[in-house]
């Protein structure tokens, strides 16, 4: 959600898809309305089954593991590497493409922001692998590698139907 607000000026909000059942922007009588459901690739399915027909739809598309972190690839023996973020998936994604990408389950230091005292023993990695939010949260003297999970397709798709609703929203394009 941080990486979407980061690139839209319009307002995004996030809610989980059992929530869109109920969601006015999103339910029956919303095609027209400016809402558009963003999913990742996971739960699309299950999206399309509760949106209204004709209600908008982005399948966002996440970035290359193995491309986001070639600087550190092959993955450096020894060296202990943290995985921080608020987000239980994005932990549980991390640890399996850090793992599946030659880094050892056992040199890997994964820490829930959510919880108090994540922070604790971070500084002793070589560098932590997390979150575009948790990355602002982490010690300066921590090497921070922020993780953005969208690819940058997605991103311009998010842009181009972002220009789409404003145009349909003012087709005059008076301000």
């Amino acid at each position: 959600m941080a990486e979407v607000r980061q690139a839209v000026s319009f307002p995004v909000r996030s809610c989980s898809v059992e929530e869109c059942r109920g969601d006015a922007a999103l339910g029956p009588g919303a095609v027209g309305l400016g809402a558009v459901a963003v999913v990742l690739p996971s739960k699309a399915g299950m999206l399309r089954e509760l949106l209204a027909p004709g209600a908008e739809m982005v399948t966002l598309q996440v970035r290359s593991v193995p491309g986001s972190l070639a600087e550190w690839l092959p993955a450096p023996s020894g060296a202990l590497v943290g995985v921080a973020s608020r987000w239980p998936e994005f932990l549980k994604f991390a640890r399996t493409m850090l793992v599946a990408t030659g880094f050892d389950a056992d040199s890997l230091l994964l820490r829930d922001a959510r919880e108090k005292g994540w922070q604790r023993g971070v500084e002793q990695a070589s560098a932590v692998v997390c979150d575009v939010v948790t990355a602002e949260e982490l010690p300066r003297s921590v090497r921070a590698i922020p993780f953005r999970l969208l690819a940058e397709v997605s991103l311009a798709e998010l842009l181009g139907l972002e220009a789409s609703i404003s145009a349909r929203l003012d087709p005059h394009g008076s301000v």
